[in-house]
């Protein structure tokens, strides 16, 4: 069943950034700050646990419950001495970055970091940022993960084995390497959704860190719009745009084939910005070999970008117009001035 996503748009804002990251918070709002994210990165005093996928995340009823209305009505559902809720959509990095802001009102859309709480176990890791070539090791061996002992990986939660639970919706997904990539791209499998275009989104060494921040704004906008936790749904939005506000993005493709997998009213609003960013730098992308292919897989992402640029055009075209309407009201002005030299 289709995700039913409140109609509301984001508001014209490229950050939403609580209070204390921008500096606006009194020391004893610092204090608070500290302690909850003390709390979040501990897991002390917890009332409730979040499971996602094979990991949980011991969090507090009292923040969840502000954060986000499903999740609120979730707990509210929950009976008297039960304390877990499986999230059913997403990953746990997504989940971890979710928590993060709602916690300390900070987000990060890289791929590095460590989640908190308990040392996960061997069969638990996952190598995310790698400082050795991924040539070196076999998928088998990206499957089961490193060893606690291989201090050169930032240890994340297993995300290579699909949910189990039947109400995973949106995603399930696994990791894939091609030998002598520098380079991880996740390849997403979506259930619920049109497979017409279910071919693997493949790991490309060419693909920037650029491109797995959109992925990772692209999961978490998705996770939120899930949730109904709106002002996370408009900062990954607006990251998102952001990150398309700086031009040409080499391995734009993987972002198009990740989020034309969802239903248009899911990811309308990215496939807009994405559009958008095709049409403003259209010269390049045509000589893009590897877009150019994406598109004629998803040939709907060329007929988006090119109403982008057919409304681009006639706002230019508008404006022109305007403007020559406005000097010759200019002019006619001037002309009707009597002259101050012959007083007529």
């Amino acid at each position: 069943m289709p995700l039913a996503l409140p109609n509301t748009r984001r508001p014209r804002v490229t950050q939403l950034e609580h209070s204390h990251a921008t500096g606006d918070v009194d020391r004893g709002g610092r204090r608070a700050l500290q302690n909850l994210e003390s709390l979040l990165q501990s897991g002390d005093l917890s009332d409730l646990t979040l499971t996602c996928q094979d990991r949980s995340f011991r969090v507090h009823k009292a923040v969840i419950h502000r954060r986000s209305p499903i999740l609120g009505q979730q707990i509210n559902q929950l009976e008297r001495f039960a304390q877990n809720i499986e999230i059913a959509v997403g990953d746990s990095w997504t989940l971890w970055r979710a928590l993060h802001y709602w916690y300390e009102g900070s987000y990060d859309d890289t791929s590095t970091g460590v989640i908190y709480q308990d040392e996960p176990s061997a069969a638990e890791l996952l190598c995310c940022t790698p400082t050795t070539p991924q040539s070196d090791l076999g998928v088998e061996e990206l499957g089961t993960g490193p060893t606690p002992s291989e201090s050169h990986w930032n240890y994340v939660s297993r995300c290579c084995t699909p949910a189990s639970s039947p109400q995973s919706e949106l995603l399930r997904h696994t990791w894939e390497v091609r030998e002598n990539d520098q380079v991880m791209v996740t390849r997403y499998n979506f259930d619920g959704f049109s497979r017409r275009n279910d071919e693997a989104i493949r790991s490309e060494s060419r693909v920037s860190s650029n491109i797995a921040r959109l992925q990772a704004n692209v999961f978490v906008y998705i996770f939120a719009s899930h949730y109904q936790a709106l002002d996370l749904k408009w900062l990954a939005e607006g990251k998102f745009e952001q990150l398309l506000d700086s031009g040409y993005q080499e391995g734009l493709e993987v972002v198009c084939r990740l989020i034309y997998k969802y239903e248009a009213h899911i990811a309308a609003d990215l496939r807009d910005h994405v559009s958008r960013n095709i049409a403003m730098n259209a010269r390049e992308y045509l000589q893009d070999e590897s877009f150019i292919n994406a598109v004629r897989v998803l040939p709907e992402i060329l007929k988006a970008a090119f109403e982008h640029h057919v409304v681009q055009q006639e706002a230019t075209l508008e404006k022109n117009t305007t403007t020559i309407e406005n000097l010759q009201d200019v002019i006619a002005q001037v002309s009707a001035l009597p002259c101050q030299k012959c007083k007529r």
